[in-house]
């Protein structure tokens, strides 16, 4: 089961990740940033919280898109 997070935990881990430079997550790292499930992830793509898209069979988020979810909060 995966626990929840706080809001500024969240504000964190976006930060870390900023400094890391890098523009492109897979969905497997944004699971581990957000601590969320892969159904859920695929849950907030398909319901238009989160914005992804596909490289080949693989679904990528941007940073800016991981920065507009998390301002939106985890509802």
């Amino acid at each position: 089961m995966t626990k929840a997070i706080t809001r500024e935990e969240v504000k964190k881990l976006i930060e870390e990740a900023k400094t890391a430079k890098k523009e492109v997550y897979s969905l497997h790292e944004v699971e581990e940033l957000l601590q969320v499930t892969q159904r859920s992830l695929y849950n907030f793509i398909k319901d238009g919280r989160l914005r992804a898209f596909k490289a080949g069979r693989e679904w990528r988020v941007t940073r800016e898109a991981l920065e507009d979810f998390t301002k939106g909060g985890l509802k």
